[in-house]
């Protein structure tokens, strides 16, 4: 479990059990780490840590996005565009009914 948490770019691990301070600790920790740079998305059987600086453009396809890249490589996701922008509105504008566009 521990290692999982690295390969995820966890924050703090707390081990039950742990005091209130150990956790008040891990707390701080949180709150000093910068604003979340990329996004973590599940597709193709596995999670893809993306960098918001890497996104051109996000196309809505149904109940799928595709997160397409400056690199020219496209990610489909499950997810439905109004899922994704409830949640990263202030980062994307919209560039027409289908397309966002990073507002960076």
């Amino acid at each position: 479990m521990l290692l999982d948490a690295f390969s995820l770019n966890a924050v703090d691990y707390l081990l039950k059990p742990f005091s209130f301070e150990r956790f008040k600790a891990a707390v701080e920790k949180l709150k000093e780490t910068d604003e979340v740079k990329h996004l973590s998305i599940r597709a193709d059987y596995k999670l893809h840590k993306i960098n918001f600086n890497d996104i051109q453009l996000i196309e809505g396809l149904d109940d799928y996005i595709q997160i397409h890249l400056k690199d020219s490589t496209k990610i489909t996701a499950r997810s439905s565009m109004k899922v994704f922008l409830k949640t990263f509105q202030e980062r994307f504008c919209a560039c027409s009914s289908f397309f966002y566009c990073s507002g960076e």
